[in-house]
């Protein structure tokens, strides 16, 4: 999906409204159902990527989600032609390493040198699930564009989609339902806003589902993929 070209002014802030409709441009993709994984290998078939904030929390979580099939790094590794690890968690990145991947590397990218890194072209620059846990998600995109100019030929963000069904639901019920580390909600405008004040040019937003998707569940997969907004999970595809 697209912001239609006439937002562009409030993106940039040469225009403001307080109750702003943004109808979106969607096409042929965006009624296609897929999880958040299936995005990202595509994007990774054979590709050289860099994948930021791979650890995901916990040595426990690792776990769990490894004998499930749903460690993000490895489905990530299993399909890329490179997939270089970057994590500032030292105990996550050495747990990692004993588990047999050596395309890791503790480091504040942000602010240090990487060989691995900075010695070579990359396809893509893979930041799932992190910015929502960043004190100044502006501060924190702008600073990647900066560090990956003519580094990485495409960033891809993903985050949290404040319009997903689940949240109404819970809402309902007076009830807020939240990764406790979260700093923010994000809808599609919001993301866009986020990347074009970080300096950056979005190529093209996506939604689809953060989790599994069950393909017995059929009336449930219908309803979704008729409804992209109320998808729980957000992908910019962003140019560097």
């Amino acid at each position: 999906m697209r912001i239609p070209s006439e937002h562009l002014p409030y993106l940039n802030g040469e225009k403001y409204s307080n109750s702003l409709s943004v109808a979106f441009e969607m096409d042929k993709q965006d009624f296609s159902y897929q999880t958040r994984a299936q995005i990202l290998e595509d994007f990774c078939r054979n590709k050289d990527v860099v994948h930021v904030g791979f650890v995901d929390h916990t040595q426990l979580s690792i776990d769990k989600k490894l004998k499930k099939g749903k460690w993000l790094h490895e489905s990530l590794s299993k399909v890329a032609r490179r997939c270089y690890g970057l994590d500032i968690d030292q105990a996550g990145v050495d747990y990692v390493k004993s588990l047999g991947y050596k395309d890791v590397e503790c480091i504040d990218i942000l602010s240090q040198d990487s060989a691995q890194i900075f010695s070579q072209k990359w396809d893509y620059l893979l930041i799932p699930d992190v910015l929502e846990h960043q004190d100044n998600p502006v501060a924190f995109v702008a600073g990647f564009g900066k560090r990956f100019k003519g580094v990485a030929k495409q960033m891809v963000i993903t985050v949290p989609n404040a319009f997903s069904r689940g949240n109404f639901s819970v809402a309902n019920r007076n009830v807020e339902l939240i990764n406790s580390d979260h700093r923010y909600w994000f809808t599609p405008y919001t993301l866009v806003k986020v990347i074009t004040a970080a300096g950056l040019q979005v190529k093209d937003v996506r939604t689809c589902r953060s989790g599994v998707i069950k393909p017995w569940t059929l009336i449930k997969n219908s309803y979704y993929s008729k409804r992209p907004l109320l998808r729980n999970s957000l992908v910019a595809i962003v140019d560097l």
